[in-house]
This record gives C-alpha cells, structure tokens and sequence, in this order.
C-alpha cells in the first residue's frame, strides 16, 4: 500500500510541477496572416526583385525594399521553395543594408525552381501577430531570359 501512496504522491508532484511551469510561462502564440502580392502592390510597396546568372545552372535572385509605410516593422525575409505543401526549402534570409534606407536579401537555386519559389517579407503587425507579403517569383521574373 506505502507504494501505490508514493507512486500518487510522485504523480501529485509532478502534475502540481507542469501546472506551475504551464502557469507561469508566458504564452508565445503567434498569428502571421500571408497576403500574395501582385506587381502593382510590390511597386507601391517599394520592393523590387531582380536575378541574373548564378553559375552554369543557377539563378540568383534578389528582393530590396526600403522599410517604411507598410513594411516599417519588417522582421525577417523567408524565401520557400517547391509546391506549397511540399517545400522543399523555408528558410530565413540573411538581410543587408546596401544603403542605410534600403534592405536586401538574396538566395540562389536551378532555375528550374522559379516557377515554385516564393519570398516573403514577414512585418510585425501587433504583439502576436504578423503579416507575410508573399512575391511568387515567376509574376516578378521572366524566366525564360534567366536560363
């Protein structure tokens, strides 16, 4: 009997010791809302994204905006590549500043991953929760003059 007691104590324990952690941990949900962007929007937005040869088979592609109005609060740039629901990359991009108004990211693959990439600038909207503008770039390249 003194074991099935310890055993509901050392259950009791750690049950009272995830309702603290649980309790006193501070929630971290998020809410990123994705918002495709059309060549019009991307120009009003300020964003351009350009490529050129990369080696024999690649392409390198770039976005740059400058992060005022809409994209103020710019977090990070993800760029996606392969059919949604089977990516075969979703990776941050590292940012630079070419000029102190302007930032800039970049990522290379085979040019036949346009057609299936996508970059997104993700900005902070509120406390938790982000907006994703999504450029798909096959709408912003010509392809075909990238190969």
């Amino acid at each position: 009997m003194s074991d099935t007691i310890n055993r509901r104590e050392a259950v009791m324990t750690l049950a009272a010791a995830g309702i603290v952690a649980l309790a006193s941990s501070e929630p971290c949900f998020a809410l990123q809302f994705n918002k495709d962007v059309s060549k019009d929007e991307a120009k009003k937005l300020g964003v351009a994204i350009r490529s050129n040869r990369d080696g024999d088979n690649g392409i390198k592609v770039w976005i740059e905006f400058e992060p005022k109005g809409d994209l103020k609060k710019f977090t990070q740039v993800i760029v996606a590549i392969g059919p949604s629901g089977k990516r075969m990359v979703c990776a941050p991009l590292m940012t630079s500043h070419p000029t102190p108004e302007s930032v800039s990211a970049h990522f290379s693959t085979d040019a036949a991953n346009l057609s299936a990439s996508v970059l997104t600038i993700v900005v902070q909207d509120a406390a938790r929760t982000r907006i994703g503008y999504q450029f798909k770039v096959q709408d912003f390249l010509e392809i075909e003059k990238s190969r």
